[in-house]
């Protein structure tokens, strides 16, 4: 956690079975600047890829990705801001079951 705390921009990978993984969601909260692997399941909420994290899918493209991110401040901040706000409004625990008791169910 220290080292996550001191970094800017984080990597995540797949978990078992293609999941999120949950360092993801310490990603998040912590506000950084994230490059994942391409996720598999849909998130809740608004995170979308580009706004919230760059996907990659080999090697070449983390790196790529990383780069992207430390050679433009403004593009790191923006998506900093972004899962700041994210986590404020779908993270947090109390948003989590507020919005899963406010999801309509579809039963049929």
């Amino acid at each position: 956690m220290r080292i996550m705390k001191k970094s800017d921009i984080c990597i995540a990978t797949t978990g078992l079975h293609e999941s999120i993984g949950w360092k993801m969601g310490e990603y998040v909260a912590a506000a950084r600047g994230i490059v994942s692997e391409k996720l598999n399941y849909r998130v809740p909420g608004n995170f979308k890829e580009e706004k919230n994290y760059l996907a990659f899918s080999n090697i070449d493209e983390c790196i790529d990705a990383v780069d992207r991110l430390y050679t433009s401040p403004s593009t790191l901040y923006q998506m900093k801001k972004n899962n700041e706000k994210y986590y404020k409004r779908f993270g947090r625990p109390d948003k989590q079951i507020w919005n899963a008791l406010c999801q309509e169910v579809d039963y049929k």
